[in-house]
């Protein structure tokens, strides 16, 4: 299977994929595009916003069904981010991180950080999608139930 490939982008993605139907929707309808979407095409005025652009994207839904159905990509590769802050912790780091760069303290605890960037895990999930029911099984079972009945009508 091939990934869908989105005009302008990259890569394809499930929010590239609905913000390009949005998109083609407004335009189709109001004849401007929102602030937020790509392009350069002419962005709705504050009035249009309002009278058209906001109810034309209510009416796309948020279902998987209807105009702007995006399917999930094939390989997706996500990587959570989280963030936490420290002062440099000790006043011997400071002292040092001054004499080496020439500057008080206090500069140094208010400038300098110390940046760690690190992954959370170092796992992969693999996840496979296939039909639950195949049509000989749909078919098999549709056979043994006609034969169960047959031989029920027959006795």
């Amino acid at each position: 299977l091939r990934e869908p490939e989105l005009q302008g982008y990259s890569a394809y993605s499930v929010s590239a994929c609905r913000l390009r139907c949005e998109k083609e929707a407004v335009l189709q309808r109001c004849h401007c595009r929102m602030v937020h979407m790509p392009g350069n095409e002419t962005i709705c005025p504050p009035n249009i916003y309002i009278e058209c652009a906001d109810h034309t994207l209510d009416s796309l839904g948020g279902g998987s069904e209807g105009p702007c159905f995006c399917p999930t990509p094939c390989n997706l590769t996500r990587y959570g981010k989280e963030i936490s802050m420290v002062r440099i912790p000790n006043r011997g780091s400071a002292r040092y991180l001054a004499r080496k760069y020439n500057r008080n303290e206090t500069y140094i605890r208010e400038n300098f950080l110390v940046l760690d960037v690190f992954f959370e895990a170092l796992t992969s999930e693999a996840m496979e999608q296939r039909a639950a029911y195949g049509l000989s099984a749909l078919l098999g079972d549709l056979g043994g139930q006609m034969g169960l009945f047959i031989g029920a009508s027959i006795l």
